[in-house]
């Protein structure tokens, strides 16, 4: 009965103060589940970038919903000449005299919101032009 009981088993690997170790001693579990916690964790995480990108967008919701109140002019194509454009309700680019006057939020805020579509731009509630803009597709500079 106790022979029964005191069959071996072997492990191909076991995990030791958060090393895994395999039965040859090498390092190649521990390196394939180290890479394959990367790669779930990077799935979560969205680009720096991209995350900038959906703020300043969420930003100007409000600004032109009255939810945020704002100091700076924003001009409208449709405000400099009388076309009727598909570009006529896009944001026009503020004027700098220095290239560095370009690299500004607003100057981003405005290229990223002049992608969207005008069924986004028009959403009647924060909730839906969030969750529109997190599946619309915006090229970032």
């Amino acid at each position: 009965m106790i022979n029964r009981l005191m069959k071996q088993t072997f492990l191909h690997f076991f995990t030791y103060l958060g090393v895994v170790i395999n039965k040859h001693l090498t390092w190649q579990d521990h390196i394939e589940y180290i890479y394959r916690m990367i790669r779930q964790q990077q799935t979560l995480w969205k680009l720096l970038s991209r995350r900038r990108a959906e703020h300043r967008l969420i930003f100007l919701y409000k600004c032109f919903n009255n939810l945020f109140s704002h100091s700076f002019k924003l001009n409208f194509n449709k405000d400099i000449y009388s076309y009727n454009t598909k570009i006529k309700n896009n944001i026009r680019k503020t004027l700098a005299k220095r290239n560095w006057g370009l690299w500004t939020s607003i100057n981003f805020a405005n290229n990223e919101w002049n992608q969207l579509d005008m069924g986004v731009r028009q959403m009647n509630s924060s909730s839906k032009f969030k969750k529109a803009i997190r599946n619309a597709d915006i090229n970032l500079i």
